[in-house]
């Protein structure tokens, strides 16, 4: 059972390697800034001093190495979070025959809705991003990525059934 954990463990990293390369072709499109995890490092900086922290207001200078460090490792510890609840979700069946819906409830559903429920207001966006320079573009954008983190968790399985036979 540990091997299997490990296994959806490493789906959920490369899912989110995926979502971080397609991100950077869709922040082009889009004409946005990609995530700076180095923010996210910032607010974990201030939880871990039992602060609640809004990123742009109380830290207002760029995030350091170490931030950087921090909000990328987190940003895959995540990653690979949702690749263990796929695992809770799916069970070890999925990874010899994969189906679209539960890559669909824990790689677009969850973390689009952890996006703008938690993440969001947490990085001074609000809920939903409506402080959001642009909120269309901000909503769509969260969709997006978190389609492509479905699809990360999806079509690696698939790739590696076909290429196992």
């Amino acid at each position: 059972m540990l091997i299997e954990m490990l296994k959806f463990m490493l789906l959920g990293a490369i899912a989110t390697l995926f979502l971080d390369v397609l991100g950077v072709g869709l922040a082009k499109i889009f004409k946005t800034k990609t995530r700076n995890w180095g923010t996210v490092g910032q607010w974990l900086k201030g939880l871990c001093q039992f602060k609640w922290v809004y990123v742009a207001k109380d830290f207002p200078q760029a995030p350091n190495f170490h931030e950087q460090v921090l909000g990328w490792g987190f940003h895959y510890a995540v990653g690979m979070g949702y690749g263990l609840i796929l695992f809770m979700l799916a069970g070890t069946g999925y990874l010899n025959q994969p189906t679209l819906l539960p890559a669909l409830w824990v790689g677009l559903v969850l973390p689009t809705l952890a996006s703008w429920l938690i993440f969001m207001p947490c990085m001074g966006a609000g809920l939903f991003g409506h402080k959001a320079k642009n909120i269309k573009i901000t909503v769509f954008f969260v969709l997006s990525m978190h389609v492509i983190f479905m699809l990360g968790l999806y079509l690696p399985v698939c790739l590696s059934i076909y290429f196992s036979k």
